[in-house]
This record gives structure tokens, sequence and C-alpha cells, in this order.
């Protein structure tokens, strides 16, 4: 019996989080990914994290670069 309470939770977390993520209107996963000619700077990049607004701050090899969903800005250190 808990083997099979068991097999149910996971197969229940399993659903919720493949059916959570964000998928495009052609029912494909949606990911964007960019070069670094993109964002104009060096290719290796060592820390991600967002804030509040949604502003996404990576750090990178060249120093912070900023992307706010339209433009990438560089925070020279």
């Amino acid at each position: 019996m808990k083997k099979a309470v068991y097999i149910f939770l996971l197969s229940f977390v399993t659903m919720k989080v493949i059916f959570s993520q964000p998928f495009n209107e052609n029912g494909k996963l949606f990911i964007q990914n960019f070069s670094e000619e993109d964002f104009n700077s060096a290719p290796q990049n060592w820390a991600v994290v967002q804030d509040k607004r949604g502003i996404i701050y990576i750090g990178n090899s060249d120093g912070i670069l900023e992307y706010d969903g339209n433009s990438w800005r560089m925070i020279h250190l």
C-alpha cells in the first residue's frame, strides 16, 4: 500500500513539473539561446540571477551582463 501511494505521489509531482513549463504558441518549450555575438562579451558565464523587476544579471568573464528582455548592457567591474 505504501509503495502504491509513493508511486502515485511521484507521478503527480512529475506531471506537475512537466506541465508547469512555459510553452510557446506551437506547443514547444520556450527556450531562447544567445551567442556571444548577441551580448558582445566573453562566451563564459558564471552565475545568473533575476531581480523582482525581471531584469536578468549574468556574471560573465568580462563583467556583469544585464538583460531586460530586449537589450544587453555590460557593467564593467
